[in-house]
C-alpha cells in the first residue's frame, strides 16, 4: 500500500481493510524501513501482511 500525506499507523490499518487494533502487525512489517515515522510524507510503500492476527482478548476498555 502506499502511504498517503499526513497518514499515520491506524490510518493504514483501516485503509487496507484491518482495525486500529492491527496497526502493531502492520509497524512490525514495516519496521526497518519506517520505524520512527508517526505521521507520512506520502508515498511510502508500507508492506501490510496479508493475514492479520488479533488477540481480542487482551483488548479491554480502561473502565474494565
Amino acid at each position: 500500500m502506499i502511504a498517503s500525506k499526513d497518514m499515520t499507523w491506524d490510518m493504514v490499518a483501516y485503509t487496507s481493510g484491518y482495525s486500529e487494533f492491527s496497526m502493531d502487525s502492520i509497524m512490525a512489517a514495516n519496521s526497518f524501513e519506517y520505524s520512527d515515522i508517526v505521521t507520512f510524507d506520502g508515498g511510502e510503500d508500507v508492506k501490510v501482511p496479508t493475514q492479520i492476527i488479533v488477540d481480542e482478548a487482551t483488548i479491554k476498555a480502561p473502565w474494565e
